[in-house]
């Protein structure tokens, strides 16, 4: 019958509708979640940034090559190093590795 037709037919509308709210919270509700995720990693990177590092008086020293050193090992006397300060480089030759 027709009015059956409508009452089944308004039924589905509101079922849609009910769906479509929640796709619409579900959406809202990750997107705000992936935005709270990217700023921790965002302040994750920006914690790492080496020139912070550099800024609070810490250096880098490579080899003339480009190789970390992070121990005497890496730089033998006579090796050049290069030192990257926060307000530039330093060019320089290992002397001794007490």
């Amino acid at each position: 019958s027709p009015a059956r037709l409508d009452a089944v037919l308004r039924g589905a509308e509101r079922t849609l509708d009910d769906h479509a709210r929640r796709l619409r919270r579900a959406g809202r509700a990750t997107a705000e979640a992936r935005a709270r995720q990217l700023d921790v990693l965002a302040a994750q990177v920006a914690a790492a940034d080496p020139t912070r590092l550099l800024a609070r008086g810490w250096s880098l020293t490579r080899t003339a090559e480009g190789r970390l050193v992070r121990s005497p090992d890496d730089a033998p006397p006579g090796t050049e190093v290069i030192t990257t300060l926060a307000a530039g480089r330093l060019r320089s030759q290992v002397l001794d590795d007490h």
